[in-house]
């Protein structure tokens, strides 16, 4: 599967659930919603191969297509000659080229696959109101309403069970206590229960 999720929750499905390997570069990153919506409106239009890399605030941002922004918070600048892999994050000290090569090899993975994306929006394990990953009830309407022929899961605490705009848009309540060092891992399960 294509899963693009605005937060880790899409790659610990791809990762523990689908157990596949990672078809595109929306992994382990976090995207704000302007840059999802964009990216759910244009997915056909958008040249991938078009993007800016830099570092900010010691982790890497992709700009693709000057539209999407995609923050890679667990990529992390260091002393290290080598990638060296601490739980969740990758420290380097060409952490940017590491991003880069990561970046190309999934985006032309997904290029020859050709595969129908399929959005999983929704908050992880510390997101909180003013988090990037937390989208408002209002942002959530916004993209209920492109009716995109594309499969949206969303999960928000404040969301109601339901399926709409012809079974492509599916919205989940968030029941998972998110205060505990397993919440990400036991909301992806719980989203997955849901496919």
């Amino acid at each position: 599967m294509n899963l693009v999720g605005n937060s880790c929750i899409a790659s610990f499905i791809t990762k523990n659930d689908l157990k596949e390997e990672f078809t595109n570069p929306f992994v382990w990153c976090l995207i704000d919603f302007n840059s999802m919506y964009y990216l759910i409106k244009n997915w056909d239009k958008i040249n991938f191969l078009n993007y800016e890399i830099k570092l900010t605030d010691n982790y890497i941002t992709i700009i693709i297509d000057k539209n999407v922004i995609v923050k890679y918070v667990h990529y992390k600048l260091s002393n290290d000659e080598t990638p060296i892999i601490k739980d969740v994050d990758v420290y380097c000290k060409n952490i940017l080229k590491y991003a880069e090569e990561k970046y190309l090899s999934r985006i032309k993975r997904m290029l020859e696959k050709n595969e129908k994306p399929t959005f999983i929006l929704a908050n992880g394990f510390n997101h909180n109101l003013n988090s990037v990953g937390y989208y408002t009830l209002a942002e959530c309407k916004a993209i209920q309403d492109l009716k995109s022929n594309f499969m949206i899961y969303m999960c928000y605490d404040y969301l109601k069970d339901n399926i709409l705009n012809n079974g492509k848009l599916k919205l989940i309540q968030n029941k998972i206590k998110m205060n505990c060092s397993g919440a990400n891992y036991n909301l992806a399960k719980f989203i997955y229960s849901k496919f």
